[in-house]
């Protein structure tokens, strides 16, 4: 015998995470409303949305620029071998 349609979908694998998700952002609203929480302490989950809209394009450009973490992790790999063998080398001077 098959299952209902809806039992179906409750049983499919990702309806229940989006379902924990949806009802996690509903809790966080309404915590937000019923406790007059401030924005500037806990933003609402649409203020969230709405900027994370507002500045998509500049997190999309920033988070594709492999070139850019590439020079910065060689520069932090730098300057640890640097301060190692500075530390070393101040370690065999006593």
């Amino acid at each position: 015998m098959q299952r209902p349609w809806w039992q179906r979908l409750l049983l499919s694998a990702w309806v229940r995470p989006v379902l924990l998700v949806l009802g996690l952002l509903v809790v966080w609203d309404l915590t937000i409303r019923l406790f007059r929480i401030p924005p500037y302490l806990i933003p609402s989950p649409w203020s969230v949305v709405q900027q994370l809209g507002a500045e998509w394009p500049r997190l999309l450009k920033e988070s594709m620029d492999p070139a850019k973490y590439q020079s910065e992790l060689e520069k932090l790999v730098t300057d640890l071998a640097l301060k190692t063998r500075e530390i070393r080398s101040l370690e065999g001077a006593k």
